[in-house]
């Protein structure tokens, strides 16, 4: 996806030909998608726990990108509308604190796959 000028509005997103590929041609369920990730990289020889931990570290990667755009928009929230402030505070913690909490999971995958491709 590649993200089109906002105009000081949402920002909007175009969907490119590589994420339409990966999606359109991506199998119906795991088992089929684990299968085909091994059909089509056989050269790179990946163990099953590898691509369970690749498969988590992008989930992460992904909460933690909801959660750092979920706290900066209670930010804005709270400059656009300092009244908001107060009742935004708590939820603006609480998703710093899971996107620190992701932080910490994704180190540990990226160590343990770095660890076992050597």
């Amino acid at each position: 996806m590649k993200k089109l000028s906002d105009n000081n509005r949402w920002p909007r997103y175009q969907l490119t030909s590589i994420f339409i590929s990966t999606v359109v041609d991506r199998p119906a369920n795991k088992e089929e998608f684990k299968m085909a990730e091994v059909i089509q990289h056989p050269s790179s020889a990946l163990r099953p726990h590898e691509l369970i931990l690749k498969e988590k570290l992008s989930q992460y990667r992904s909460d933690m990108l909801c959660a750092l755009g979920e706290s900066e928009e209670y930010s804005a929230l709270c400059n656009d509308h300092p009244d908001l402030r107060e009742s935004a505070q708590n939820l603006y913690n609480e998703a710093r604190e899971r996107g620190a909490t992701l932080l910490g999971k994704i180190k540990a995958l990226e160590n343990m796959l770095s660890q076992h491709a050597g």
